[in-house]
């Protein structure tokens, strides 16, 4: 993995197999913390030419309701027009054991973006792979 930005709360890298933007957020951001280092995947999506993204939220924590207002609409829409196309959610342990597997590891398209969930990053870029 190629390291393409780090901040005390996220880091972002490029995995050369599989093509994919791959996002971890370290810490829970602070309101504009989640916003700029969203705007930094899109960013190194055009930066490695991808449409993929790998999203660990393990760490994320809670997100204000106007941040997730803000990923649906401004964001989303941004990133369909720059190519934004697949992403692989690793979702945080404690969700995983309430949830049935089929539940979670459905894939699911949510305004033209194909997204998958999984609780691990081997599991991600395998499915990710295949785009």
């Amino acid at each position: 993995m190629q390291t393409y930005f780090k901040t005390d709360h996220a880091q972002i890298d490029y995995d050369n197999e599989s093509n994919a933007v791959v996002f971890t957020w370290l810490i829970p951001p602070l309101f504009d913390e989640f916003r700029a280092s969203m705007d930094k995947t899109l960013e190194a999506e055009q930066y490695f030419k991808t449409g993929k993204l790998i999203v660990d939220i393990k760490h994320q924590g809670t997100i204000h309701t106007e941040n997730q207002k803000w990923l649906a609409t401004d964001w989303t829409e941004r990133a369909l027009k720059k190519g934004h196309s697949h992403a692989a959610i690793i979702m945080p342990n404690d969700i995983f054991s309430s949830l049935s597997n089929d539940e979670m590891m459905a894939q699911v398209q949510v305004n033209g973006i194909v997204i998958g969930y999984f609780d691990n990053i081997e599991d991600a870029i395998e499915w990710i792979q295949q785009f």
